[in-house]
């Protein structure tokens, strides 16, 4: 699991670095309106110094399934990148009604879904009582 978050991260920076460097020239695939361009760039500069907490999460998410917790991923997950976005988009944007007020819900979330990623990780019981003896007695 570090090894998979490390290379997930070094990865996700580096991805990040070219497509911020190169943002305006693959922005232009898409688009040559300088208003789609525009709002594109303000959602990698939002985005992309956050998206190695996804790499992270997923990673999590991939052990905790992995260990049998398939229903704490699934409500983690849909309870921060669902839930929590959906309290966000309809409390805070109407005070903010801006673009970027709506861009700032994806890190928001990531962030509070790592954050519950990281708490389950360290506070779990990731073995049953029954193995833990088995495995102190076998010591």
């Amino acid at each position: 699991m570090v090894q998979a978050s490390v290379l997930s991260l070094v990865y996700s920076i580096l991805i990040a670095l070219v497509l911020y460097q190169g943002a305006d020239h693959i922005l232009g695939i898409f688009s040559s309106d300088p208003g789609v361009i525009q709002y594109g760039h303000m959602t990698m500069v939002i985005l992309l110094p956050f998206y190695w907490i996804m790499a992270v999460h997923q990673i999590l998410m991939g052990s905790f399934r992995g260990a049998g917790k398939t229903m704490v991923a699934m409500l983690v997950t849909v309870g921060n990148m669902c839930i929590l976005r959906m309290i966000y988009i309809n409390l805070l944007v109407p005070f903010f009604p801006s673009f970027e007020a709506v861009m700032w819900c994806y890190p928001i979330t990531w962030m509070t879904t790592l954050i519950m990623d990281i708490v389950y990780c360290l506070k779990a019981r990731w073995l049953p009582k029954e193995t833990i003896k088995k495995e102190q007695i076998q010591l």
